[in-house]
């Protein structure tokens, strides 16, 4: 917020959902365990379906709002005035949903100018993270769907590129350097010993040879530097 405030942005706070210590009766009944662990091949963590349900929240109050969208910022998000310049730029209007910050990422080819030193690529296959991103009123209309029930982590619920999502290169977002262990990733890796293999049967579905494909044909962008200085 401090960071925020000294660049003379606004923002409105969204209070996640605490999921460290168990997850409530009520909670529990917005989330499907089962289909979440047949997605993911292994059990998702409390803090895991309650990072998901946070980044609900917030599509819900966009619907709920009737607002066009907005920009969500994760609590470790690190931010520049490069973030703060997009943000003045209204560039983010111009795609139903940017990301960024980004993992490892498959893009198509051809950028989109998206103003002086930045540019867009579409997505050929989502990339993981989820600590900031750009989202308009038909993005949170899907991403509000494909969590109802909550039955995968928060970075995503849905293939981004069926959305027409893009990333932002460079990085406008930055996270904590790799070592620094949140909540949920030191609960994430108790349970990634449990991590069952890919079942063969994957093989025959079209959703597999379409993801094949694409990597084959996309560009893959590396996780980069962030413009966060």
């Amino acid at each position: 917020m401090q960071r925020l405030d000294e660049l003379g942005l606004t923002y409105e706070l969204s209070f996640g959902i605490d999921g460290r210590a168990g997850l409530s009766p009520e909670l529990e009944a917005r989330i499907d365990r089962v289909a979440a662990d047949r997605r993911r091949l292994r059990p998702l963590t409390d803090a895991e379906f309650a990072c998901s349900m946070s980044h609900r929240k917030i599509y819900e109050t966009i619907i709920a709002r009737n607002e066009p969208g907005c920009i969500v910022l994760e609590d470790d998000a690190q931010v520049g005035p490069a973030f703060a310049a997009f943000v003045h730029s209204g560039a983010y209007a111009e795609f139903p949903m940017l990301l960024l910050d980004y993992g490892a990422a498959y893009v198509w080819r051809t950028p989109v100018p998206l103003g002086p030193g930045l540019v867009a690529h579409r997505l050929a296959q989502t990339p993981d993270l989820a600590t900031g991103y750009t989202l308009d009123r038909t993005a949170a209309q899907a991403l509000l769907r494909a969590t109802d029930p909550v039955c995968n982590v928060a970075d995503w619920p849905l293939p981004l590129e069926d959305l027409g999502a893009a990333l932002v290169m460079p990085r406008l977002v930055g996270h904590p350097e790799k070592g620094v262990l949140s909540n949920i990733d030191a609960a994430r890796l108790i349970l990634e010993a449990q991590r069952r293999s890919k079942p063969r049967t994957r093989y025959l579905t079209t959703a597999y040879w379409r993801r094949f494909w694409a990597k084959k044909r996309a560009l893959r962008l590396r996780d980069g530097p962030a413009q966060t200085g």
